[in-house]
């Protein structure tokens, strides 16, 4: 097990304020979504927690005021994560969305899309990738939102929102 330290900055002093249980995090993203902070994490490992009689997987986390920490909103089930991403379409539609590498020849990219009535994110989509997958990442250009896979064994591949493949 290792630990993702997060730090805040106050009266000029840098100082730690939570250590969060990770199981190989290879990959972390933030973003602020409808007025609120989000933390994903990318876990290399699965991690069986017997306090607790549950697999503890990737995760996304929420900053609480009232904590002055980030709390799990949900296991973000991967087997073997190689990459995490927020996309922000517009102010109402947002996704997070995580790699894993599968076997030798296939990956996967599972989509999660944020949920206003729940105020959680909800499987969207997964995407099936032939090859492994090591990283996953997001950007806007004009007035399109991409997200890009890369494959090593393939190169870079573009989805735009709706997430359909650019070729």
């Amino acid at each position: 097990m290792t630990k993702l330290v997060v730090f805040s900055h106050y009266n000029g002093e840098v100082r730690e304020i939570q250590a969060i249980d990770t199981y190989g995090a290879v990959k972390i993203a933030v973003d602020f979504i409808m007025g609120k902070w989000f933390l994903a994490i990318a876990n290399k490992f699965n991690y069986y927690d017997p306090e607790l009689d549950i697999m503890r997987y990737s995760a996304v986390y929420t900053w609480s005021m009232q904590q002055n920490q980030f709390v799990r909103m949900r296991d973000l089930e991967t087997d073997r994560a190689t990459g995490v991403t927020f996309v922000t379409v517009d102010d109402f539609t947002n996704f997070v969305a995580i790699s894993e590498y599968g076997d030798s020849t296939t990956s996967e990219v599972t989509i999660y899309k944020f949920n206003q009535e729940v105020y959680n994110f909800d499987a969207y989509q997964t995407l099936h990738i032939e090859w492994e997958v090591t990283s996953v990442r997001s950007f806007a250009l004009d007035d399109s939102v991409y997200l890009t896979i890369t494959i090593p064994k393939e190169g870079i591949r573009f989805y735009r929102h709706q997430f359909v493949e650019v070729r």
